[in-house]
């Protein structure tokens, strides 16, 4: 939980985003921590959260799924991320 505390609180200082949404079931922990914490900014990207990036497919589904749904913009952020990232996703550590 310390760790899950520690990477919410790089991500709440780096993003601005107006909600969290964790993806089932990697991002779900740090989508709670980071829901508790004040809300950086009420017009800014929904940030979509998941624990690992390999493909990028659940991320790829996920952010088409909120825009469908009326999101205006979406940013990703996941724990760990192997190899390449689409710009609209960071790392908290990436290998590769």
């Amino acid at each position: 939980e310390e760790d899950i505390r520690t990477i919410a609180n790089v991500a709440q200082e780096t993003l601005e985003y107006s909600s969290v949404v964790g993806i089932p079931r990697g991002g779900l922990r740090l989508a709670e921590e980071l829901k508790m914490r004040p809300v950086p900014s009420a017009t800014a990207p929904i940030l979509l959260i998941d624990d690992v990036y390999t493909t990028g497919q659940s991320m790829e589904e996920w952010k088409k799924k909120l825009l469908e749904d009326g999101a205006k913009d979406v940013i990703g952020f996941v724990i760990f991320a192997r190899g390449e990232l689409p710009v609209w996703i960071r790392a908290f550590w990436r290998l590769g």
